[in-house]
């Protein structure tokens, strides 16, 4: 990175796995998403001659910033990590090689996360194989690797040289390919669109401490989906829950209210509700491994729901302490409409700002997948 003591406008790029973009040509001077786009490695060879010390007559050229090396080292960045594409966010600052980390990266990092953790959850509920695409930066790997000996009778002998890993990162041979317009066609059919709108714009419209709230739960759902044990992932998924449901002093038991009105009797019964929290509450206070694909896999869901009900509804709110009253409310209802007429339930019924009903989504359409598998 060049020094500099004058502000510019800089694209930060972080590589991203699993999905690629089919246009010919890159945006960046006019992007489809403002301060943030998707570029393809296959644009790489188009930006990099726009750089103007290239066109400088008066300023000698950087040491070793020639177009071949910059090009390939954009190209492989992330060493020997395959990818197809990168999530690139534009900024504005003063930056420096003093500066181990500067500010504006930081501040690009956290909208490549949101961008991306957005992308993920997409792709994810359309996936009928549970997987998407990630920030490389999130791909995760532990080797789970054993030998097995026996000195008895004629003896025996087995090894495993095998990988856990983020199942839901595509690899290469299973990248998404789309157009720039399928893709926003993609972030913008429902039932997504309140997500997008919440999400995509740089300064959204919403009152800020619910867009807070549905971002810091997409990025830890994200971070969830992509981890590689189930208790992490359960784990994971529930905070993405609690991010949008509770306040810094609520009990769990208040939690699980309030996601009960959000989502409806059904949708946590159908994804075991309380086998979940159970899960979490053994893993969290007593150290009891989650062993259950089934249950992990129950838990993103029941978060996957929560995220994208809770998006429809923060146009109606005008912050989130005002949107858990709400919740809170129509659960009390709920307890006293056994004593009201068929006139005042009705009335209850009206007042209501959400449909308690679960999405039809490819995601749940196959079975929980194993997180990693002997050779």
């Amino acid at each position: 990175m060049s020094q500099s003591t004058e502000e510019k406008t800089w694209w930060v790029f972080f590589p991203l796995k699993g999905l690629d973009i089919s246009d010919d040509n890159h945006d960046l001077l006019e992007p489809v998403f403002g301060d943030v786009t998707l570029v393809s490695k296959r644009h790489v060879k188009q930006i990099i001659p726009l750089l103007k010390f290239y066109k400088s007559k008066s300023k000698p050229k950087p040491k070793n910033n020639d177009g071949p090396t910059i090009t390939y080292l954009v190209e492989n960045i992330a060493l020997k990590e395959d990818f197809h594409s990168f999530v690139a966010v534009r900024r504005t600052g003063i930056v420096n090689n003093e500066e181990p980390m500067p500010e504006i990266v930081s501040s690009a990092r956290s909208r490549a996360y949101q961008f991306a953790a957005l992308l993920a959850l997409v792709f994810l509920a359309k996936s009928k194989s549970q997987e998407t695409c990630g920030l490389v930066e999130q791909l995760r790997r532990h080797v789970r690797n054993f030998v097995m000996l026996s000195l008895e009778g004629e003896g025996g002998f087995r090894a495993q040289v095998a990988g856990g890993f983020s199942f839901t990162i595509r690899d290469s041979s299973e990248a998404l390919t789309l157009s720039r317009s399928d893709l926003q066609l993609a972030l913008r059919e429902e039932p997504f669109r309140s997500l997008t709108e919440a999400l995509l714009p740089q300064k959204s419209p919403l009152p800020k401490s619910l867009v807070r709230a549905i971002s810091q739960s997409v990025v830890r759902f994200s971070d969830a989906v992509h981890s590689v044990t189930f208790s992490s992932q359960l784990l994971g998924a529930v905070i993405a829950i609690e991010i949008l449901l509770a306040s810094q002093l609520d009990k769990y038991d208040t939690l699980k209210q309030r996601l009960s009105i959000l989502l409806g009797i059904k949708t946590i019964d159908q994804y075991l509700l309380a086998p979940v929290f159970q899960a979490r509450h053994l893993y969290v206070h007593q150290g009891e491994e989650v062993n259950s694909p089934d249950i992990s896999f129950k838990a993103v869901a029941l978060a996957l729901e929560a995220i994208l009900q809770y998006a429809k509804m923060v146009a109606h709110f005008p912050s989130k302490e005002k949107l858990l009253e709400y919740l809170d409310f129509v659960y009390q209802g709920d307890n006293l409409s056994g004593i009201w007429t068929e006139k005042e339930r009705q009335a209850f019924q009206e007042l209501q700002r959400h449909e308690r009903k679960s999405f039809e989504l490819s995601f749940y359409s196959q079975p929980a997948p194993e997180l990693s598998a002997e050779p």
